[in-house]
């Protein structure tokens, strides 16, 4: 073997041990990036899931506020003849409107979450499909 050849054998595999070098460095970055956005979004999701639980507790309380206030409505319409008629429609139609932004809001963190778990499974996706790469399995 010539001393030409013997050099140029070695600056080609320092070409290859040098790109292979950059494929590793560059998955383990991007793997990285995935991991944390994926533990940020289940942080989030967990977050809005107790706000929802929050939410649904205090509709639930609004909604036994509004039975007890039609039970006293009902005993206040016999007690007094049906003639306070206009103040009790009005606290009915202020829970009603309490219930409705209540019910309304609800929708909306549910169509949040559903989103959310949307991203999620693209993500876990996108993981999977990164995890069955033949280059990056080549690559260790």
């Amino acid at each position: 073997m010539k001393p030409d050849d013997f050099l140029n054998m070695i600056i080609f595999l320092s070409f290859i041990n040098g790109a292979i070098s950059i494929v590793v460095v560059y998955y383990a970055i991007t793997i990285y990036k995935v991991k944390l956005a994926y533990e940020s979004m289940l942080e989030h999701q967990s977050s809005l899931q107790a706000r929802q639980s929050y939410e649904n507790q205090l509709l639930r309380e609004k909604a036994e506020d509004m039975e007890g206030l039609i039970t006293d409505i009902q005993s206040n319409m016999e007690k007094d003849n049906y003639s306070d008629l206009s103040t009790i429609n009005s606290k009915i139609q202020a829970l009603e409107n309490v219930v409705e932004r209540h019910a309304k809001s609800w929708q909306l963190e549910q169509a949040f979450e559903k989103r959310i778990l949307t991203s999620l499974g693209e993500l876990q996706q996108w993981a999977k499909r990164m995890g069955d790469d033949p280059t990056l399995i080549r690559g260790y």
